[in-house]
């Protein structure tokens, strides 16, 4: 599934002259079985600090400024096991694009 989703992206890219307005990836995002256990992991081996926690309950952890990783424990997510968020410099044009292209695409989360 997260191959195929990134080679739709590729793919709806190259099959236009108009570039997607993309400035990368926002975050990926994981389901895990034991959220405390992979938190543990995340910011004692990986050293990533924790950034904050959604209302859902989901940990972010920064890679950088713009880049994070977010756990959340996959019995109660409503998201996939597996997710990539991008970073647009224009999100209606970015939708606009993908649909245009045969890409469905989903409600962004925030505009």
């Amino acid at each position: 599934m997260r191959r195929s989703l990134f080679l739709i992206v590729l793919c709806a890219a190259a099959a236009s002259g108009q570039p997607l307005p993309l400035e990368g990836i926002a975050h990926v995002g994981y389901g895990v079985r034991d959220q405390a256990k992979s938190a543990a992991y995340y910011t004692g081996i990986l050293g990533l600090p924790v950034a904050f926690r959604s209302n859902e309950g989901a940990d972010f952890f920064k890679v950088s400024d713009d880049q994070y990783v977010e756990l959340d424990r996959a019995s109660e997510s409503s998201a996939p096991p597996f997710h990539i968020a991008l970073q647009t410099t224009d999100i209606a044009v970015l939708r606009r694009l993908l649909r245009d292209r045969g890409v469905p695409a989903p409600k962004a989360a925030k505009d």
